[in-house]
């Protein structure tokens, strides 16, 4: 039986078998998409934690192009993969030298800021105040 169209839209077929057939043709096609999207983006979490620097690597400036020529896909769908990687990837602590160089700094400027704000409140509230003030804070 023939389905029905109108302009953009689909009219429903009369025969339910039909209607059945069409549904469970899109379920196939979708559910094949799914794990083509779930395979390329296994690949793609392969080769950040492969990399060098996997904290930035999806912020690589081309490498998303490349990545996309390669995987035979549209950059843009490579940009998606790496927004949805970037919520889901766990990386180690730290993952290079330099994020561990920069965690570091930020320790020790939080230690020095709460030193200097202990100071501060020190000379005009008792210590008892600042050590609730410091609690508090944190």
């Amino acid at each position: 039986m023939m389905v029905r169209r109108s302009r953009n839209l689909m009219v429903l077929p009369a025969d339910i078998p039909v209607a059945w057939r069409i549904a469970g043709g899109r379920r196939r096609y979708n559910a094949a998409r799914r794990r083509a999207r779930n395979e390329r983006r296994a690949q793609i979490t392969a080769l950040v934690l492969a990399s060098e620097r996997p904290c930035v690597a999806t912020f690589r400036q081309g490498w998303g192009k490349q990545l996309a020529a390669s995987l035979g896909v549209h950059p843009s769908v490579i940009s998606r993969d790496f927004a949805a990687i970037r919520e889901t990837i766990v990386l180690p602590t730290p993952c290079c030298k330099p994020c561990a160089r920069f965690a570091a700094e930020q320790r020790e400027r939080r230690r020095l800021s709460s030193l200097s704000l202990r100071r501060s409140l020190g000379r005009i509230l008792p210590p008892e105040a600042v050590e609730r003030i410091l609690r508090t804070a944190e």
